[in-house]
């Protein structure tokens, strides 16, 4: 890894976090979108793909618990489940293509449906405030797809205090103990 490229992506994030709050938005994108746009400075050995679901790979946890910077690696076909975030976030895709799909909450106690699917390529971004938008993400191609992720959380926090699974319960516990699976 190229530590100077994860370097300059903290200390844009220090200064982020440290602003004003409607700033953060613009921030974390501005950092994320840099740090992509940075060919091979995340090597591929040190970030191994889980067999069944995605796993995430902790690249910078802030010490004051302000934030944590996450890469995930997605094999084809592995996908999160429907949920929202309990805590701000940005995420960019490094490597590879995901597909972006956004939900809407039923009426009533049906689950949220899809209303349209966002194809994310390389250098591509976006931004999410807490329980603002319900998606899914995932790898719909044939090659390993790596994201980079902001989480506005302490890495103690990844586990339990990022995704608000939406769905039947059952399915949401069994989502939140795959989830859990978090490398330092």
């Amino acid at each position: 890894m190229n530590a100077h490229i994860l370097e300059r992506m903290i200390e844009r994030l220090e200064q982020v976090v440290a602003g004003p709050r409607r700033r953060l938005a613009f921030g974390v994108s501005a950092a994320l979108a840099e740090c992509v746009t940075e060919r091979d400075w995340l090597t591929r050995d040190p970030l191994a793909a889980g067999q069944e679901q995605y796993v995430r790979h902790i690249l910078y946890a802030d010490a004051a618990g302000r934030y944590t910077i996450v890469a995930i690696v997605w094999r084809p076909g592995q996908r999160s489940s429907v949920h929202a975030h309990y805590t701000w976030s940005g995420a960019a895709v490094y490597r590879g293509e995901l597909t972006e799909t956004i939900y809407r909450v039923s009426r009533g106690p049906a689950p949220p449906f899809p209303v349209s699917n966002i194809r994310r390529r390389p250098g591509d971004f976006t931004f999410h405030w807490p329980l603002n938008e319900i998606h899914r993400v995932g790898n719909e191609s044939a090659e390993t797809a790596i994201s980079i992720h902001v989480y506005g959380v302490g890495c103690e926090w990844l586990a339990t205090g990022v995704n608000r699974f939406i769905g039947p319960a059952s399915a949401s516990r069994e989502d939140a103990r795959r989830t859990a699976e978090v490398k330092k």
